[in-house]
This record gives structure tokens, sequence and C-alpha cells, in this order.
């Protein structure tokens, strides 16, 4: 299976990839020269991509130009790595992917049809990201069911929206988002996504994953810290098949990375 993106692209089955989420823009964070020291600690602490979120404070017009000069910052300072762009406004997206951005996330503000036609003109890959809002609850098995009924009609909707926009499907990533209860022993997700036939990625720092890892399955959590979340994430995430995985914080990941792959070989439970 393939992933198709501006600049080349990424085949599986191989160790998943780990994409460091950049914080938002805000009056603090140093502007440029602030983004780069961040995509810089993220890529030495074992990110193989950065993702830029926009939002925040910033104009259209802000927005565009803060993305626009990371990315050739980027270029000329040598990381040379994929950068996703997650941004509500589709002409930052557009020119952000014109001046080097790989790939575009869409299913939130930023509509679908919308950001796949961008994509399939500037030959970036395209993140669609399904969003649960499932009443809060429900018993588990109901909500587990009516997450699957919901990413189903979402991805099924949103793959004929990206063929309409002319974008090839090798270059569609999916993102189920935090389901009920996490995903403990991981089957529900895995059998959604593997039907759907494409590479996926989990937000390892999501709430309803940590919360299910943590909750669901394994006994009421103590008092936990944030590593040791991100740690038990990270091995429920591999362990249940997941191709990329979405960090805040990547210092941990990597070793952790091997580390479950290394236990799931030697369950014979592992599959790319």
């Amino acid at each position: 299976m393939i992933l198709r993106m501006r600049g080349g692209g990424i085949e599986f089955p191989r160790h998943p990839v780990v994409v460091g989420v950049l914080p938002r823009l805000n009056g603090a964070d140093g502007g440029v020269d602030g983004r780069i020291a961040q995509a810089r600690q993220m890529v030495a602490d074992g990110a193989d991509w950065v993702e830029w979120c926009g939002g925040g404070a910033a104009g259209e017009a802000e927005e565009a130009a803060g993305l626009c000069a990371f990315l050739e910052r980027c270029s000329g300072e040598g990381l040379a790595l994929p950068v996703v762009i997650r941004t509500a406004c589709e002409s930052a997206a557009r020119l952000a992917l014109e001046a080097g951005g790989n790939m575009l996330c869409g299913g939130g503000v930023l509509g679908v049809e919308a950001a796949a036609r961008v994509c399939a003109d500037t030959g970036a890959a395209l993140l669609l990201a399904h969003v649960f809002e499932g009443a809060e609850g429900e018993a588990a098995t109901g909500s587990r069911a009516a997450f699957t009924r919901s990413a189903e009609v979402f991805f099924e909707e949103s793959m004929s929206l990206v063929a309409r926009a002319g974008l090839s499907r090798d270059a569609v990533l999916l993102d189920a988002g935090d389901a009920p209860g996490g995903v403990p022993g991981g089957g529900f997700r895995r059998e959604l996504m593997e039907r759907l036939g494409r590479p996926w990625c989990v937000s390892v720092s999501g709430r309803r994953l940590a919360e299910g890892v943590l909750g669901g399955g394994f006994g009421t959590p103590g008092p936990t810290s944030r590593g040791a979340t991100l740690v038990a994430c990270v091995v429920q995430a591999v362990l249940s098949g997941a191709h990329i995985l979405r960090v805040e914080d990547a210092g941990d990941v990597r070793p952790t990375v091997y580390a479950a792959r290394t236990i799931a070989a030697v369950l014979g439970g592992w599959r790319a």
C-alpha cells in the first residue's frame, strides 16, 4: 500500500511514521523563528514529519504568510521533511502547498471537497479527518457501534468527493478520530480501517484514546504521569496496526514504537 504525496510517496508496511504536531500560533511563540525551533526539536526527538496547525489569533493573510515563511525556512535550513498543513483557510492552504507543503487536512471547517480540490491541483496528499460527536454517558458498546457507522458514512461520502475533485485514492490518508473508550484491543477500529484499504493514523495525545487505554479493560487508572499515558497510547496504537502516529511531544515515541513492535513480534500479533 502506498501513500502518494507531493515530493514522492511512502510505502507500507514499514515502521509507523511519527508526526510531531507543532503548537498553534499565539503571541508568545516567537513567530516563524519559534516554529522552526519547535520543528528542529521535534526532529531531534524522532519525528519523521511535522504538522502545522493554523488558526489561533492569526488572520487569513497572517496565517498564509507565516505558513509560507515557515516552509521556505525549512527548505533553506536543511529541515527536509514532509509538512502536514491543518488550516481552515482554503487560500492559506493552497499557498502553503504551492510553497512546498506535502499534505493537507480536510474534513473539519475546511470541507473535504475543497481540500481535495486543492490537493489535486498541487500534488499534495489529503488527510481525511473524521470527527465523532458521541453522547456523553452512552454505553460503550452502543457508542462504539455509532462511531463505526459514523466513520463508515464519512469515509464513503468523502471518497466520492475525493474522486469528483480528481484526486487519486493513493493520495488519501485516513484519521478515524477519537473513538469512544479509546481502542482497547484495537479490534473494531482496525477492522474498520482495513476495510477501507488506506493507511490510517491515530492521535496518541487524544483524550478519549488516553481514557480508553488507561481505563478500558485495564482497570481504573490511578494518578498517571503524562509520559506514562503517552507510552501506553503509543503501544496501543502500534498494536492496533496504525500506520502513522500524531504526537504533541515526540520525545518518548520512537523508542516506545520499537518496544511495542518487539512485544508484538514476540506475541505474533503485529501486522503492518
